[in-house]
């Protein structure tokens, strides 16, 4: 994230960065001296919603294979797009462009392009509410077309 020189990008940590004195540690050094980072920490299951509402896109940067993630799944069923590795079983989910976006598993400069390239879709005039709508109406689609 460090490696994006755009001001007005910004990332949202959700969880227990806690819950792993390491991982928890290692994210709050990163984040010390980025003022558009944040970490927001646990929320409750009924707030999901509303935080999607205030996203433009949900990356799950997985290191290990997971079959499923719970994340990718409720972004998608929000309209939220999602940008993953094609690692995991979240890939399976997307689209590649429509969706979301796969980049090569550890290759951070890609997972830098895919946001630097979703930030430039969220800020053009044509981007708005309505296209999200359109996104989530894809997104039931796809799934009953499953």
């Amino acid at each position: 994230f460090k490696q994006i020189a755009n001001d007005s990008i910004r990332l949202h940590v959700y969880g227990d960065i806690n819950q792993d004195q390491e991982y928890g540690d290692y994210i709050k050094r990163i984040s010390k001296n980025d003022k558009r980072i944040s970490i927001m920490g646990k929320y409750e299951n009924k707030d999901e919603g509303k935080i999607h509402a205030t996203l433009n896109c949900v990356v799950v940067p997985s290191i290990v294979f997971e079959t499923f993630s719970l994340t990718a799944a409720a972004s998608l069923a929000y309209g939220v797009p999602i940008i993953a590795p094609d690692l995991s079983g979240t890939n399976e989910m997307i689209i590649n462009g429509k969706y979301g976006h796969i980049y090569k598993f550890l290759y951070i400069k890609g997972l830098r392009d895919m946001i630097i390239e979703r930030s430039k879709i969220v800020s053009q005039p044509s981007f708005s509410s309505t296209t999200v709508g359109q996104e989530q109406e894809a997104v039931k689609t796809h799934k009953h077309a499953s």
